[in-house]
């Protein structure tokens, strides 16, 4: 599997982090017609060689998964379709949806799911399921959170955004550029098919121009992957 050296940019979330001290009221995306929101227990799951699987806001509580309905965080003026995608690492199960609706940037959005208690199938840890929300263009991931939009409480450098990654088995590091690298955490599992680490980068150490960057070691071969966390 390749590991492609520009892959997915995180927009906006020190913005992000940012509107989370204004009012927390979210407009509503509204699910496509024939293409609602569903999920799938042992799907089929092509591997797509993607390093970075997903960005979310770390959950504060274990079974956040719980929630019905996901927050994502708009930085620029939207008009159209978002499409959710939520995968455990062993591809076991998937979520998939899409959704249409309008924003005026610089705010978080909210995507309705099944109706509280209606799946229990889809796990309750969020810190085991990736979360990937693009436009129509999948160009980008935009930061996600589960539930509501972050409470008004919540310091916004205080937090921690986890970044799903595949490292196709090697070992993961995330760097700011200025301090030294920090290990991503293993999975420790030979059956992850969609993501095997995860990196926890608290908000504090985004480098000053908000990039960060991937760096992977297998043996003496390293590759590095660069993504911006725009400010």
């Amino acid at each position: 599997m390749k590991f492609v050296p520009s892959i997915t940019t995180i927009p906006s979330l020190a913005a992000a982090m940012l509107a989370a001290l204004g009012p927390l009221a979210a407009a509503e995306f509204q699910p496509v017609k024939d293409r609602e929101y569903r999920e799938y227990v042992n799907p089929s799951n092509p591997v797509a060689g993607k390093a970075v699987v997903g960005a979310v806001v770390l959950a504060a509580a274990p079974d956040a998964a719980r929630q019905n309905q996901l927050s994502v965080f708009l930085p620029k003026p939207l008009t159209g379709q978002l499409h959710l995608e939520i995968s455990s690492a062993d591809g076991k199960f998937r979520g998939e949806g899409t959704f249409q609706g309008n924003s005026n940037g610089n705010e978080w959005v909210t995507l309705p799911l099944l109706p509280a208690g209606a799946s229990n199938q889809r796990p309750a840890d969020a810190r085991a399921l990736a979360v990937s929300v693009s436009d129509g263009s999948g160009a980008s991931v935009f930061v996600s959170n589960w539930g509501a939009p972050p409470a008004e409480a919540q310091a916004p450098l205080t937090q921690t955004l986890r970044v799903f990654v595949n490292s196709r088995r090697g070992e993961m590091y995330w760097s700011n550029g200025s301090s030294p690298s920090q290990r991503c955490t293993s999975l420790g599992t030979t059956a992850a098919v969609r993501f095997d680490a995860v990196c926890d980068v608290p908000l504090t150490q985004l480098g000053k121009d908000g990039t960060l960057r991937l760096i992977r070691r297998d043996g003496f071969d390293t590759e590095t992957q660069t993504f911006s966390v725009a400010r």
